[in-house]
């Protein structure tokens, strides 16, 4: 699987609020992505034993597959084994949006790096998450961060049987984007929601590697391909949508679930 998207798809006219793309390491590369104010970084690793350092010091930590890591600021080393690894990695804006930030980097006479992170950077193991499940177990979601929440971008993992579809609504203030590692079936997009000049294919294939974007107000379903499931790294801008899924975990389990509803999440 190949993952390159630093535009959005589909094409609505408007700039993704992120940049994401796959980094394919090679036997005991190293990456190195320097102290950056104004971006942060996430990661999920794919396959592989990739160690990672934040720059400023501290513990190495090994991550193996569905390891996750939240770097505000960037500024951290990627190290891949003796057998190569793959991470699926993003930027984001730590305010405003990503395009200005890059922008304002390009053309600042200033040092762009900082001396102090401006945040936590945190490795952790989606494994050892608690599995958000749903619709009899054919539905799941592994919220990660949750002990340190990123307050800009949310990273998590879905993944469904391949006869789970998932009803029409929309996120009234955020970003959706799903990056699909194994996945067969279509997105149905509408209009409603954002700009008339937009423009709305209104079926979009969700297939490995084509990282799908959905801007605010934009309502949009899935409809299943029926022999694949969608296992997808998610990603929430900025972060909340992902507690629905919480809240159904909890309407399955005959828990109290909160009264807000999906559609407006």
């Amino acid at each position: 699987m190949e993952v390159d998207a630093t535009a959005a798809y589909p094409d609505l006219g408007i700039p993704a609020p992120v940049a994401v793309w796959q980094e394919k390491l090679g036997p005991n590369v190293k990456l190195d992505f320097p102290r950056t104010k104004g971006i942060g970084m996430l990661g999920v690793v794919l396959s592989g034993v990739v160690t990672t350092a934040a720059s400023e010091g501290g513990t190495l930590a090994a991550m193996k597959p569905w390891s996750i890591f939240l770097a505000p600021g960037a500024g951290l080393s990627l190290t891949a084994d003796a057998q190569g690894g793959a991470a699926v990695l993003v930027a984001y804006p730590l305010e405003g949006k990503l395009a200005d930030r890059i922008a304002a980097l390009r053309k600042s006479d200033k040092a762009v790096y900082w001396e102090k992170r401006p945040g936590t950077f945190v490795v952790d193991d989606l494994e050892r998450i608690e599995r958000q499940t749903w619709a009899g177990g054919a539905a799941n979601a592994w919220l990660g961060f949750e002990e340190n929440r990123s307050p800009k971008a949310y990273l998590g993992v879905l993944l469904m049987n391949g006869d789970v579809p998932v009803a029409d609504h929309q996120h009234k203030d955020g970003w959706e984007v799903l990056v699909p590692i194994r996945a067969h079936g279509k997105l149905v997009l509408s209009g409603e929601g954002i700009s008339s000049g937009a423009k709305f294919p209104g079926e979009v294939p969700v297939r490995p590697g084509e990282v799908v974007t959905m801007p605010p107000g934009v309502h949009h379903a899935f409809a299943p391909g029926g022999d694949e499931p969608l296992l997808a790294v998610q990603l929430f801008v900025p972060p909340g949508p992902e507690q629905r899924f919480r809240d159904l975990a909890k309407k399955a389990a005959g828990a109290p679930a909160p009264s807000a509803a999906p559609s407006e999440r």
